[in-house]
């Protein structure tokens, strides 16, 4: 941060992961689960009569699972989720704030048995955007932004082969803004993911996989003779296999 005519910060955030999970079986029933989590994070604040805060937040997911069982029985899993935060602000006379958030989902889900079984499964997304604004001496604008996200994969192959694959996430995202002598703008984004996978063969081989990764970021401005900035993120990553 530098504090003069032009104070900037500029914060970014890069987590990857990938996780793979292999299984053999009696007649070679492998699945091999990838998941790859990308997260960017760039804060840019410019602190002069035009007082400017650019939040962007991208967040991309990849699952891929492949199984291959005795007859050939294959599943590829593809869920590709995009989240695109911007968060503008202008401490002048008319005080703005911009807030875009653009949420895509692709689930392309294809099955392949024995008597050539397809299954193509597309993930509904509900959003629910709530906005209020008072342009009085206290100007406030409060967004609440929750949405959650249900996979259930059903698989029955000749020997009773069955896999459940249930992919929950929620996320919240609450702006709060007063435009008062003390300009305060909240920003609060928790992510909670939970992914369990249970599968059973012939010889009745199971795996439990759950993977729960919450993320919390905090922003806080105030503006004025003292300008401060804190940015607090917080990422926490539990696998157990």
């Amino acid at each position: 941060m530098n504090a003069s005519t032009d104070q900037s910060a500029d914060f970014e955030h890069e987590t990857r992961h990938t996780v793979i999970l292999c299984m053999n079986a009696n007649t070679d029933q492998s699945a091999d689960i990838e998941l790859e989590t990308r997260h960017t994070v760039i804060l840019c604040m410019n602190a002069s009569t035009d007082q400017s805060a650019d939040f962007e937040h991208e967040t991309r997911h990849t699952v891929i699972l492949c199984m291959n069982a005795s007859t050939d029985q294959s599943a590829d899993f593809e869920l590709e989720t995009r989240h695109t935060v911007i968060l503008c602000l202008s401490a002048n006379t008319d005080q703005s704030a911009d807030f875009e958030l653009e949420t895509r989902h692709t689930v392309i889900l294809c099955m392949i048995a024995s008597t050539d079984q397809s299954a193509d499964f597309e993930l509904e997304t509900r959003h629910t955007v709530i906005l209020c604004m008072n342009a009085s001496t206290d100007q406030s604008v409060d967004i609440e932004l929750e949405t959650r996200h249900t996979v259930i994969l059903c698989m029955n192959a000749s020997t009773d082969q069955s896999a459940d694959f249930e992919l929950e996430t929620r996320h919240t995202v609450i702006l709060c803004m007063s435009a008062s002598t003390d300009q305060s703008a909240d920003f609060e984004l928790e992510r909670r993911h939970t992914v369990i996978l249970c599968m059973s063969a012939s010889t009745d081989q199971s795996a439990d996989f759950e993977l729960e990764t919450r993320h919390t970021v905090i922003l806080c401005m105030s503006t004025s003779t003292d300008q401060s900035a804190d940015f607090e993120l917080e990422t926490r990553h539990t696998v157990i296999l």
